[in-house]
């Protein structure tokens, strides 16, 4: 991951459909992969959500559902 001096964290928008699901965490790059820091919030239509300030640059993630990677 780059970044250039100065720069700012921007708001980072992501979300899952998985309406089956009954629990959803975002892991990745910017958490060291750890599936508890960041759970996404489920709304009534099943849609998972959680925004994040990142700095600017590429970040790998994955969703951790149920207890599994997606």
């Amino acid at each position: 991951m780059k970044t250039s001096k100065g720069s700012k964290p921007k708001k980072f928008n992501v979300v899952l459909e998985a309406a089956h699901a009954s629990h959803v965490s975002l892991a990745g790059e910017f958490n060291a992969w750890n599936t508890t820091t960041h759970p996404m919030n489920k709304d009534k239509s099943g849609v998972w959500k959680i925004s994040l300030n990142l700095l600017p640059g590429a970040y790998q993630y994955r969703f951790f559902v149920d207890g599994g990677w997606q």
